[in-house]
């Protein structure tokens, strides 16, 4: 369903309404005010600054120099913290956002490779309470959580268990495992969507290390338009583009997940009343009304309030264009939503286009 110029699949629509969905957040999701957090790039640029060391990022990997600078002795990890603690930043109605596509606090599956504790202080405006809150590597059971989970630790924890440096990685994705393992079972257990990521980040490099073989639950992700989705498709993930106007530019995510928000917390009063709005006009031009009541016909509560209101013969021939009445021509079982379509076929159209509905083809041509 594109909501607010995001194509949203309906299968993370399903998993959303369902409690089976996953939001695993990454660095983008606090770039940009009121956040203002660097990139796990940009970390790496201010960490070597604080160090005093030059560090060019084509020449040496973001974790390894991290990996360098601990080994001579800078104490990187409490750096971080104190970079990412700072009293100026604060959640974004991003941030609310993500966690409002959960009906209740303990009903919360996020999981995050942030360090900030933006997503805590979040919940509080949203919920009044806090979900659980799991910091690595005391991660609970991937196939079966609910809270904010800390992948790779949190400022709110202790320094050194944050995951920095390609020692970190190696434990946590290798020798130790317990991120790959937490990894693979909440791929076989939940639909996925990525926000804040971008393939080539560090942290994708080793998070495919935990993507299990397609075949699994859906995985998604949010990306710029201007991004390859070849590289996410390759790991087994979805890309969801979303517009911007300029490299820093995030308002369009926000406006999306905002969007997603409204859809997904209106009652069904609201659903009825927008579809009415729609179907006592003729068809509508704008793609997101469209694509909307596409939603509207074809889920089972939807198609009640469709049929309900679409009188005109302009709505018939909108559902024959998009073949919804096809499968009422044909030697099929009818779903409850196909008969319901045929009820309202019956009860509408049948006395002024008999002969053409009999026929089944090329009616209201």
């Amino acid at each position: 369903m594109k909501i607010r110029s995001i194509n949203f699949h309906e299968k993370l629509i399903d998993a959303q309404r369902e409690g089976s969905l996953v939001i695993f957040a990454g660095a983008g999701v606090s770039m940009g005010p009121p956040s203002n957090y660097p990139s796990f790039i940009g970390l790496v640029e201010e960490i070597a600054s604080w160090a005093g060391k030059e560090w060019r990022k084509e020449v040496e990997p973001p974790e390894r120099c991290l990996g360098r600078l601990v080994h001579e002795g800078k104490n990187v990890h409490e750096q971080v913290v104190r970079l990412l603690s700072s009293p100026d930043s604060k959640h974004k109605p991003l941030h609310e956002n993500l966690l409002k596509l959960f009906a209740i606090h303990n009903q919360v599956r996020i999981v995050t490779t942030n360090f900030d504790s933006h997503f805590e202080s979040a919940a509080i405006n949203v919920f009044g309470q806090l979900p659980e809150i799991f910091r690595a590597p005391a991660l609970p059971l991937g196939s079966d959580f609910s809270g904010i989970i800390y992948l790779h630790g949190s400022v709110l924890g202790h320094p050194e268990k944050i995951v920095l440096t390609d020692q970190d990685f190696g434990r946590a994705y290798l020798t130790e495992g317990w991120a790959t393992r937490f990894l693979q079972a909440m791929f076989s257990q939940y639909t996925v969507l990525f926000i804040g990521y971008s393939h080539d980040d560090t942290v994708m490099h080793y998070l495919s290390r935990g993507l299990p073989p397609e075949g699994t639950k859906p995985r998604f992700s949010l990306i710029r338009a201007d991004k390859d989705p070849i590289e996410w498709r390759y790991r087994g993930i979805e890309p969801l583009s979303y517009s911007y106007e300029n490299e820093n530019d995030h308002s369009q995510l926000d406006l999306a997940v905002g969007g997603w928000v409204d859809w997904a917390n209106r009652g069904a009063l609201d659903t009825e009343q927008r579809i009415k709005d729609l179907v006592i006009l003729p068809p509508p031009l704008d793609e997101e009304s469209q694509d909307f009541l596409q939603w509207a016909i074809t889920d089972p509560v939807g198609v009640i309030f469709f049929i309900r209101h679409a009188k005109g013969p302009d709505w018939l021939l909108w559902a024959n264009e998009r073949k919804y009445l096809d499968r009422l021509f044909k030697q099929a079982d009818l779903s409850p939503i196909d008969r319901k379509i045929a009820y309202w076929v019956a009860d509408n159209f049948v006395v002024d286009y008999a002969s053409a509905l009999l026929s089944g083809r090329n009616y209201l041509r």
